[in-house]
């Protein structure tokens, strides 16, 4: 953990993808940063922890 930090993460998500050939190439998109900050702060278009709001459905009220 020490030498690679992100490679707990890597095979943490690896272990959760199909075994497969769309493995490696999903594996190559997945980038992990140090921290909170990162690049893509500027694509995030919704927040939701930011909303203080519930986001799930709530399964009384659905109507059938």
């Amino acid at each position: 953990m020490e030498k690679d930090p992100d490679a707990i993460i890597r095979k943490a998500v690896s272990g959760m993808l199909p075994k497969n050939r769309l493995r490696e190439p999903r594996l190559g998109r997945l980038f992990v940063f140090e921290g909170e900050t990162h690049p893509y702060e500027q694509n995030i278009i919704k927040r939701y922890d930011a909303l203080g709001k519930e986001t799930r459905l709530d399964p009384t009220k659905v109507e059938a």
